[in-house]
């Protein structure tokens, strides 16, 4: 077993993964901080858009995905969604994680393991709009990236200090090249090293408020076609 499932200060799971020596997510809490930089300050960035096309850098434990997903329920959007992940969870790792009963989503439980199991899941809401999700287990490093596909890239990678390939130039590249004109990508992550990659690469870099416990987070946005 090289992670285990863990709580954090607002009573939401994380896992703290052994190989790493790190958790999945800020020990302030896991849902407070998903909520303020990926959906707050990524996914209603595209509040106008009607359809919008995500990229997740460290699918983990799924949490991301699982509050996109409640957003898209009462919107106007049509979401396709991809996460990359190198490390899945096993089953029982997935059922001990206590999102759903903190969320009060029970109702959620079937689409939450099949996103995990089956790698796939897609719906439609009260709307007429659709939600679709594919799980790709495997190492950025053996993932093509299509070329401006995203609207917006959701870094969750391991820091800096744990994973510093996931941000350099070399990959911040191609992520770059994955997104539409005035696709963004946002992250927990507000290290001077990290924001100055961006900016090679081509991005215009905003530094904005984060989340309990940071007091940056970082939004990139590709400005040019």
């Amino acid at each position: 077993m090289f992670s285990k499932v863990i709580l954090t200060e607002d009573g939401s799971s994380s896992v703290f993964s052994s190989i790493f020596n790190a958790s999945y997510h800020s020990m302030h809490g896991s849902i407070q901080e998903t909520d303020h930089v990926f959906i707050d300050s990524g996914l209603k960035y595209f509040h106008n858009q009607d359809e919008i096309s995500i990229f997740e850098m460290g699918f983990g434990t799924g949490l991301n995905m699982l509050r996109t997903y409640m957003y898209w329920e009462t919107q106007k959007i049509n979401v396709r969604y991809t996460g990359l992940e190198a490390y899945p969870l096993s089953s029982n790792q997935v059922n001990e994680l206590n999102y759903l009963a903190v969320l009060e989503r029970e109702d959620l439980k079937d689409m939450f393991s099949k996103s995990h199991s089956d790698g796939k899941y897609s719906d439609k809401n009260d709307h007429g709009y659709s939600f679709s999700f594919k799980l790709e287990n495997t190492k950025i490093e053996n993932y093509e990236l299509p070329h401006r596909e995203y609207d917006l890239i959701y870094h969750d990678g391991f820091g800096p200090s744990v994973q510093p390939f996931l941000w350099e130039e070399e990959l911040l590249q191609r992520f770059y090249c994955s997104l539409k004109a005035q696709g963004i990508l946002v992250s927990y992550c507000a290290k001077g090293s990290f924001k100055r990659a961006l900016k090679n690469v081509g991005f215009m870099v905003e530094s904005i408020p984060g989340p309990i416990g940071k007091r940056e987070m970082t939004r990139a946005i590709k400005t040019i076609v």
